[in-house]
């Protein structure tokens, strides 16, 4: 059971008293995040007489009892209680999701493969997996490039990459940020999408600038071994997004009513998936296993299940799959499945809170952001800042909305439930209060509003406004990297913008980078701009 060390306290404390773990594997770099929880550690860098023993035997899996039904792991995504929840997934299914790719996509002698999602992403299992065991290298990529696409980009052209796993909003940024990203990844011939519906502007985008690189689009959850489908998508144009295809070997995909009966050809209904992928089901959540995992009526045997996505799409004439959306408030942002109840469950719980409400929105480039509603209650004064702080202690960072907006009523529906059509967009910096508009002073000012205006598709930007409360996230910081680097010829790492979220102090370190005056006059033009190293754009 993966726990990672950079989620809250609080929900790495409940993971732990929730599973009850017989051992913690830690670091001592990190073991400080789990003082105080009740559990036995071991240390791999420090408990070194612990591990020091041998082993002479490799104990068999008939000494141990094993099956394909014995459990591989448990992995904790987001549960609409406002709790995470457990997935219970066992060794058939994922060995089944190896095999399939073995058999369809063989390795080359040559092929190098790529570790960047996170351990607590079913995702990340298939990824290490699928090249280890065929005694496949794994490049491991830092935490610090899976963040910045220039940096991700470069470990992946340094390292020869061949197969990457993406989700479509991260291809995306590395298509719109990296000059010729066909001829500097030349090696890298399989990609794999995942997690997010896959735009076919996107698919263009990429055939375009990767000519005969092979990409999946592949379909899935924790809850069924990560794939049930797949498609290996064509040079088709039109409209929407890409089909996700047909099930992977030894899985059954139906689209059902709610009856559970299969619905014609080209009728929407309910995707369900059944065979060796279906996991076990939801660790110590009976009511809930119950529900989602159901018997299979149409396996042909009897105590076989299958899992009820809650996911909407119907079939096409030739067999193909296309997916329609959610059928609740379970929302995909940037490739992590959320469930809304969760943030808004927590939402309800800080003081002042009264009713409450969480939506993910689509914006003009298509990306999606976590807005949240509140009601106050009483005479308790409520700010963004004050309810991004609350969450910030209980929920890991991909669930943190991008923008808060206080109402003094939630929009209702005529029979008195919340009006989500209804709910205003936000406006203004999204966290805090209204920052005042303050105009660029400086040639390096102006240039830098203008991107960001491009970017976050704004009308104008505040030298003072925090990038990331006016609808900023990573991959469009990434975008705002990119054109810095063109626009300046200054490497600046990610990660300043995260350290400098303004025009302001990103114009500050540009300056110093070009060894420029702070207080510089505008002008129309600036000066020829000597290009610097990355080491001369970091401050102590």
């Amino acid at each position: 059971m993966p726990l990672d060390p950079g989620y809250p306290r609080e929900r790495l404390e409940y993971m732990i008293t929730d599973s009850r773990p017989a051992l913690v594997l830690t670091h001592s770099r990190v073991e400080g995040r789990l003082e105080g929880i009740g559990m036995q550690k071991l240390r791999l860098d420090a408990d070194t007489e612990l591990l020091s023993g041998r082993w002479e035997e490799n104990p068999g899996r008939e000494e141990q009892g094993l099956s394909a039904d014995h459990l591989a792991y448990v992995i904790y995504t987001s549960g609409s209680t406002g709790k995470p929840k457990g997935v219970m997934g066992v060794q058939g299914g994922m060995v089944n999701r190896c095999e399939w790719m073995w058999k369809r996509y063989p390795f080359q002698s040559s092929d190098v493969c790529c570790h960047k999602t996170s351990l607590s992403f079913v995702d990340s299992v298939a990824e290490l997996f699928v090249p280890l065991l065929r005694g496949v290298p794994v490049v491991v990529v830092p935490d610090e490039a899976v963040r910045d696409v220039h940096e991700l980009v470069q470990v992946l052209e340094e390292k020869g990459v061949s197969r990457i796993v993406v989700v479509p909003s991260l291809l995306d940024a590395m298509l719109r940020t990296e000059e010729k990203l066909g001829e500097r990844l030349r090696k890298l011939k399989l990609w794999v999408s995942s997690g997010e519906k896959l735009p076919q502007e996107l698919l263009e985008a990429f055939r375009k600038e990767m000519g005969r690189a092979t990409l999946l689009n592949v379909y899935g959850s924790s809850e069924v071994s990560a794939d049930a489908t797949w498609m290996e998508t064509g040079e088709e144009t039109g409209g929407g997004s890409v089909g996700i295809g047909r099930p992977i070997a030894n899985t059954r995909v139906y689209v059902l009513d709610r009856e559970w009966q299969p619905v014609p050809v080209g009728v929407m209904g309910e995707l369900c998936v059944g065979g060796e992928g279906v996991a076990r089901g939801y660790w110590q959540q009976p009511g809930l296993t119950a529900e989602r995992f159901v018997p299979d009526p149409y396996a042909g045997e009897e105590g076989k299940r299958m899992y009820r996505t809650g996911d909407l799409g119907r079939f096409h004439g030739d067999g193909t799959i296309e997916y329609l959306g959610r059928r609740d408030h379970q929302v995909k942002v940037h490739g992590n499945r959320i469930e809304i109840g969760e943030i808004e469950t927590v939402l309800g719980e800080c003081a002042g809170v009264g009713k409450c409400a969480v939506v993910a929105r689509e914006e003009q480039d298509g990306e999606k952001q976590l807005v949240a509603y509140v009601e106050g209650k009483g005479e308790a004064e409520l700010s963004g800042e004050l309810l991004q702080s609350f969450l910030q202690s209980r929920l890991p960072g991909y669930m943190m909305p991008g923008a808060y907006v206080v109402l003094e009523r939630m929009p209702l529906t005529p029979n008195g439930k919340l009006d989500r059509q209804s709910l205003p967009a936000p406006s203004g910096t999204g966290v805090g209060e209204k920052q005042e508009y303050v105009g660029p002073r400086t040639a390096v000012e102006e240039r830098l509003c203008g991107i960001w205006q491009q970017v976050l598709g704004a009308e104008r930007v505040g030298i003072h406004e925090n990038f990331f409360r006016i609808g900023g996230h990573s991959l469009r910081a990434a975008q705002v990297v990119s054109r810095m680097r063109e626009s300046f010829h200054v490497e600046l790492p990610l990660r300043r913008m995260f350290e400098a979220p303004t025009i302001a102090q990103l114009a500050h370190l540009i300056q110093l980078a070009l060894q420029t005056p702070v207080n510089e006059v505008q002008r129309p033009v600036l000066p020829a701009i000597k290009r610097v190293e990355r080491k001369a754009a970091v401050l102590p």
